[in-house]
């Protein structure tokens, strides 16, 4: 343009520019109608060729193993997709105006954006919302988990055990677990709803020391994805505390203290005298208290955790000697003779002579005699002679 408008003074000069500046008038309204007219039929084009509502193509998303799939339906047809992971490489695969069609593409671990354009017949691009997609590499072992389910008739798997003041339930399904519910004594059922990773099993725990006094009913049911239902009732007692058994052995009681769960502490009274015994944290425990002549009162609390259990008993200890069988011991050579009388019937007799102890049992006589052979050195007899209500006893040492 510069060069055109550039010119020279020639002749009658203003008659001559009048001229080409009417031509070049003429000729830029004419160019610009041309490109006015271009420009609104270009903008018609462009306008025909935006998708139309109702005909951008759908597409359903699912993931088999490594593959991921998409189901395509369009009205139009497809003429590419083109997809890429994340912000990579976009890939193009060239169809032919299917308006229905299955793709696979590779899954790439871990979880990502899935990126997909749709070319249909006209030539519209259609750009989707990205996916995410996970995949950590394992092996589903249902290619279809909708159908899997639909085929399943198989009841869960169902356990239902008490640990140590606990009770423990599992259910697992070959398939699909979806929840597990429990209540006690026919109350409102309790859902639990926490699966594992692979939604084939759940696991959870009940704390049998919040269950009252007696025997209580506990129902589970387990259910799977498909409906099936597994039932287990079981009776459960309610925490009664620990068990406190004391028995009398001789001249001690024995104490034993056993519990489903840990036993902490625990406090007795033994003839007016207070005692602790702590840290326990064992399932049973045992210890000796000897007697004392006479009456022997007791009283115990044992805990675990929050829970205590009582006890209380007296026990007597008899006072043997006055009444018993008679007792008397002579050295004979290298024996010594025992001799014992009673006025209704000896009923046992006990000895230790030099460090062995007998028994001799079921006498029921009013005399008995025993003879022993001395052995060199220092010989030591202990007897205790016993009657129906009372016993006696001898203690003796003699040297050969």
């Amino acid at each position: 343009m510069n060069q055109i408008l550039s010119f020279k003074t020639i002749g009658n000069s203003k008659v001559q520019l009048k001229k080409v500046i009417k031509f070049f008038s003429v000729f830029i309204i004419f160019f610009g109608i041309i490109l006015a007219t271009e420009g609104a039929f270009g903008y018609y084009q462009n306008k025909n060729k935006n998708v139309i509502i109702g005909e951008t193509p759908n597409i359903s998303i699912k993931r088999n193993n490594d593959i991921t799939i998409l189901n395509i339906t369009s009205k139009i047809g497809v003429h590419k997709i083109i997809y890429s992971w994340n912000d990579g490489i976009e890939t193009t695969m060239e169809k032919s105006g299917e308006k229905e069609l299955e793709v696979e593409i590779p899954t790439t671990l871990g979880t990502n954006d899935l990126n997909i354009k749709i070319v249909d017949s006209n030539g519209n691009t259609i750009t989707y919302d990205s996916v995410k997609i996970a995949y950590d590499g394992a092996q589903d072992t249902n290619e279809n988990w909708e159908e899997a389910v639909k085929n399943d008739k198989t009841k869960p798997i169902l356990t239902v055990e008490s640990v140590k003041g606990r009770i423990v339930i599992t259910a697992k399904d070959d398939v699909k677990m979806s929840y597990v519910t429990y209540s006690w004594n026919g109350e409102e059922e309790n859902k639990v709803t926490g699966l594992s990773d692979d939604e084939k099993s759940l696991t959870t725990e009940i704390d049998s020391r919040s269950v009252k006094k007696g025997t209580n009913k506990l129902v589970v049911k387990a259910y799977d994805k498909a409906g099936n239902v597994e039932t287990v009732e079981k009776e459960v007692q309610g925490a009664n505390g620990s068990e406190i058994q004391v028995n009398q052995e001789d001249d001690n009681i024995v104490i034993k203290v056993k519990n489903d769960i840990n036993i902490t502490k625990i406090v007795y009274t033994f003839n007016g005298e207070e005692k602790t015994i702590d840290n326990i944290n064992k399932n049973e425990y045992e210890f000796k208290l000897p007697l004392k002549d006479g009456e022997n009162k007791i009283s115990i609390s044992a805990y675990a955790d929050s829970l205590k259990s009582d006890y209380e008993n007296t026990f007597t200890k008899k006072v043997y000697g006055t009444n018993g069988p008679k007792i008397s011991a002579l050295r004979d050579g290298n024996e010594i003779i025992i001799n014992i009388t009673d006025e209704n019937n000896i009923t046992k007799v006990t000895y230790n002579f030099n460090g062995e102890e007998k028994t001799v049992d079921n006498i029921n006589k009013k005399e008995y005699q025993l003879k022993l052979n001395l052995v060199d050195g220092n010989n030591y007899i202990i007897v205790d002679a016993y009657n129906q209500n009372d016993k006696s006893q001898y203690k003796g040492k003699t040297t050969k």
